[in-house]
Order: C-alpha cells, then sequence, then structure tokens
C-alpha cells in the first residue's frame, strides 16, 4: 500500500489484516503513518518504508525490491497505482536477476483495483496525463499474474479502457450484524420530525459535496428544521464552509471534522453521496447495514449496492441542477418513518471476502 492516510482502501487492508487470507502468511508493506500504526496496534506483521508517490521511484523500488528479499514471498498483492506500477518494475527486475545470478525470488503478482472513473480527468489532470497512465496500466497489467476489482463495474473499466482480462470481482465485504450493533449503540435518537442528513466522505471534488449542499439548501425551503452533518477532512474544506455561508444555511450545516463513523450514523438518519468517481463505498454498506436511509448517484458500483429507489442519475456537468432538485426532493421524501432503521440489507462479510482472495491466490499459485 504506497500511501498511509486511514481511507478506503486502508480499511479494506485492515479487514483483510483482522480475518487473515485463509491459507496464507501476511505481511503488510506501507509508509509510516495511520495506517501502519493501526496496524501495529493490531499485532499483525507490517514493515514499513520510503515506499509511495511522497519518496518518489527510485526509493520506492529500493525499498519494495529490500522488503520482497527479506520475505521472499510467493506472492505481492498490490493497492493503488502506484503500488502497482512499482511492483511490476521489481518484479521484473528480480526475473532478470534470476536468468543472470539464479535463486533470486520473483514472486506473482496481484493487483486489486479500488477505484476507477468513467471520466479520467477525475484522477488525472490533463488528457496528456490521462493518454500516459491508460498506457502505463496496459503494460503493468501485461505482467501481472492476478487481477481483482472491487466491483462489476470496475471490471467493466478495466477492459475497456486498460484491456484487461480474466478480471475476478471480489466486492468489499461487511460484517452487518457487527456493524449494525454499533450503530444502534451509538445511536442518539432525534427530535421528532426532525429530518438529520449526513454525508461521510472526504472532502475532495470528485465527493461533490458542493451539490449536496445546494441540494440541501432546497430541502430547507420546505423544511426549515432540517439538519446536516458534513463529516470529514479534505482540501475543499474552506470552500465548502463558504459556500454554506453564501447561502446563508449555517444555523442548519455543521462540519464535524473526522469522526467514529459508527458515531455520526448513530446520529443521523439519511445518509447522501453524490460523487462522481465511487466503486465498491464502504460508507453506503455500512450505511446500508446500520439501517439508515441512503441517497447515491446512480454511478459505478452503486448501483451493485443499491436499489433504484435510493439513487438519483449519475452527475455530469450538464445535469447538475436536475441532480440538486432531484436529491432534495429524495430526501425530503425521506422524512416520513425516519424512526425506523431497515437493516433486512444482504452483502458478503469479510471474512467471505478474504475468502474469495484465498481462492483467487490459489489459483494464480497453480498456474505455475
Amino acid at each position: 500500500m504506497p500511501v498511509p492516510d486511514f481511507a478506503g482502501v486502508a480499511r479494506h487492508l485492515v479487514d483483510i489484516a483482522r480475518n487473515g487470507i485463509p491459507g496464507y502468511n501476511l505481511v503488510f508493506f506501507c509508509p509510516e503513518g495511520e495506517l501502519s500504526e493501526h496496524l501495529v496496534n493490531m499485532g499483525v506483521d507490517v514493515r514499513t518504508g520510503e515506499f509511495g508517490p511522497d519518496f518518489g521511484f527510485k526509493k520506492s523500488f529500493v525499498a519494495l525490491d529490500r522488503i520482497i528479499g527479506e520475505i521472499q514471498p510467493a506472492i505481492v498483492h498490490t493497492h493503488l497505482a502506484y503500488a502497482d506500477v512499482i511492483a511490476v518494475a521489481v518484479v521484473n527486475a528480480r526475473k532478470a536477476r534470476h536468468v543472470v545470478q539464479g535463486k533470486v525470488c520473483a514472486p506473482k503478482l496481484i493487483s486489486t483495483e479500488h477505484g476507477i472513473a468513467v471520466d479520467d480527468l477525475v484522477y488525472h489532470e490533463t488528457v496528456r496525463q490521462q493518454k500516459i497512465m491508460e498506457l502505463v496500466h496496459r503494460v503493468r497489467l501485461w505482467f501481472t499474474d492476478g487481477k481483482i476489482a472491487v466491483s462489476r463495474f470496475n471490471s467493466v473499466q478495466m477492459g475497456k479502457k486498460w484491456g484487461a482480462k480474466d478480471v475476478t470481482v471480489i466486492p468489499n465485504g461487511v460484517d452487518l450484524d457487527t456493524v449494525a450493533q454499533k450503530v444502534e449503540e451509538k445511536r442518539v435518537p432525534g427530535e421528532p420530525g426532525v429530518l438529520r442528513v449526513v454525508s461521510m466522505a472526504r472532502l475532495a471534488p470528485e465527493k461533490k459535496i458542493d451539490v449536496l449542499i445546494d441540494a440541501f439548501a432546497l430541502v430547507l425551503e420546505k423544511d426549515s428544521t432540517a439538519q446536516l452533518e458534513i463529516a470529514g477532512k479534505g482540501e475543499c474544506l474552506e470552500d465548502l464552509k463558504e459556500q454554506v455561508k453564501r447561502l446563508g444555511i449555517e444555523s442548519n450545516v455543521f462540519f464535524s471534522g473526522f469522526n467514529d463513523p459508527f458515531e455520526v450514523m448513530g446520529r443521523n438518519d439519511v445518509l447522501v453521496q453524490l460523487s462522481i468517481a465511487e466503486n465498491n463505498s464502504y460508507t453506503l454498506l455500512e450505511a446500508k447495514a446500520g439501517g439508515l436511509k441512503v441517497l447515491a448517484t446512480a454511478m459505478g458500483g452503486n448501483p451493485e449496492q443499491l436499489a433504484p429507489a435510493e439513487m438519483v442519475p449519475a452527475l455530469t456537468s450538464e445535469n447538475r441542477q436536475q441532480i440538486v432538485e432531484a436529491a432534495a426532493d429524495k430526501i425530503l421524501g425521506y422524512r416520513e418513518n425516519l424512526s425506523v432503521r431497515d437493516t433486512s440489507f444482504s452483502w458478503d462479510s469479510t471474512s467471505q471476502m478474504t475468502k474469495n482472495i484465498s481462492q483467487k491466490y490459489g489459483e494464480v499459485l497453480a498456474d505455475g
């Protein structure tokens, strides 16, 4: 894992650490930071090094090559594009050294794709950069032995954009009963009839929290008691605060920063996520498991998780106002039966997820 932050992909690794992958000993490798500290506290085998975008290609290459030399793994399983690319370079260099020197560990490579957008400019600043990275992904996938996607949407996009074949879909797992219990333990009943809405996401451009704020302003025109909590941190914080101020809705909107997600869900009724890039959202899965009403854009992996009534159309630059109005109407429609929390939601557990990963490992190693 090439980044130290405790975001969605880190959560995926923590679930793997907690469950283990049946039949395999695991070593986690990442830069020092929130993720490594969390893994250390879990008591798993975690190594840190100068690995990731903050350290550059050369240091990252050396760090991963060193850790492979120490551990001699059968498999290197990478998460996020930077790790995918560095690992391909390292393993192929090791294969070349094996030809010359012999007995150099060159493990199998497996990559999990967590995030791929329909619009490449969501993650790339220019068309040129997008085209370069498309070529990089196509090439690195030639040398990747096993490909995993966290949603069917991801799998399809990998094929369209990068020519990926034989992609195995293994969705993020969620332990429904555990989540429901934790949310219920933190539950704070609201005032009768008061609609409590929440966003739980990084305050990043692709999350489109500004669209939610505009929609919530329309909600307030019909329900002046409604409340919106914006939970999370990120580069858009000041812009979003300024938007709230400009709309004159400061008394109904508050920014709570990074919080215990179960506490946040426990004090709210409706979770809204209008992002333009989403693949298999832990936030939506846990909100559904916790019995919250949810609303999201019909894009990415969201239709694989949600019913049509829980979505608005995918957001584009042309239909922004349409989505603002549709989201406001849907949110207002949730005012009925606010106190009723429906937890009848079906999804694979985290242990099933790791069993599926174990099966994929076995298939890759069996290919020789």
